[in-house]
């Protein structure tokens, strides 16, 4: 994941190269200057920049769509095994955290914020 992770953080900030310090036991042996675009190739696994953008760009509308109270705190998540992510608006519990302390200690139940999911499938 660090070669995507360079890859973003370079996309992201329209870095166009990066250089490559090649070391052996402490040593600097050697320097490579390489264009991000090149980056994807080198990594292991590879993978393709077109499709990291398309899911970044589904990501954001999905966000841009459903993250729209002012003031509200939301967690996205997603299981390991799963395509799919979960949005959750956790602001009612942060709201009600005092409430909720005192409930759980009267053996009463709680609530969590509202929930809503996005499956990240490659586009056809």
């Amino acid at each position: 994941l660090t070669c995507l992770s360079t890859w973003l953080d370079n996309v992201f900030a329209s870095v166009e190269d990066l250089a490559i310090c090649h070391h052996h036991q402490g040593r600097v042996t050697g320097y490579d200057l390489m264009k991000t675009d090149d980056l994807s190739k080198m990594c292991h696994p590879t993978f393709e920049p077109q499709a990291v953008l398309g899911y970044a760009g589904r990501l954001l509308h999905f966000l841009d769509a459903h993250c729209t109270a002012d003031r509200s705190t939301y967690w996205l998540r997603r299981d390991p095994h799963s395509d799919v992510l979960q949005l959750f608006d956790v602001s009612p519990m942060l709201d009600h955290a005092s409430t909720d302390e005192e409930a759980m200690g009267e053996g009463r139940s709680t609530t969590t914020g509202g929930s809503t999911a996005l499956t990240l499938l490659p586009e056809e």
